[in-house]
């Protein structure tokens, strides 16, 4: 009777302990798995937001505008180059910019989605080195120079 006893304690510790073992090792893999694909997400978000901000980052020149008056084409407003008058805007990496206006200079500021100038917010774009800049009935497009 105590040796079957016996054996049948060891019976349930052997499976016991094999039954455990395949347990901690699926949570492990599990764990290691969870890791792995929430350091990949991270990867991926901070090298398209660097992606981003690299390719943001410059000069640009204005190639149209539209007012719900009128519109001025590319070749217009290199007429207007011709006689060095110009718009440009400028992107710095730390979220500041410059606006210079036929001479006029005008600092703001922008994030992914806005342009911050005084108490006015400014919708824009990016897309094929063009920055679109829109309110409203109004646009004015960039190309990257720089």
């Amino acid at each position: 009777m105590k040796k079957k006893i016996l054996i049948l304690l060891l019976c349930v510790i052997a499976l016991t302990s094999l039954t455990g073992c395949n347990l901690v090792k699926k949570t492990t893999n599990k764990i290691k798995n969870k890791v792995k694909t929430e350091e990949k997400t991270k990867k991926k978000k901070e090298e398209k937001q660097k992606k981003e901000t690299i390719n943001i980052v410059g000069k640009y020149e204005l190639v149209e505008m539209k007012t719900s008056e009128k519109s001025y084409t590319k070749e217009d407003l290199e007429s207007l180059k011709s006689m060095n008058l110009s718009v440009t805007i400028e992107l710095k990496e730390d979220k500041t910019a410059t606006l210079d206006l036929f001479g006029s200079k005008q600092d703001f500021s922008y994030d992914d989605k806005y342009f911050y100038a005084n108490d006015d917010t400014i919708n824009y774009t990016y897309e094929n080195n063009q920055l679109k800049l829109f309110n409203n009935e109004e646009s004015l497009i960039f190309e990257k120079v720089q």
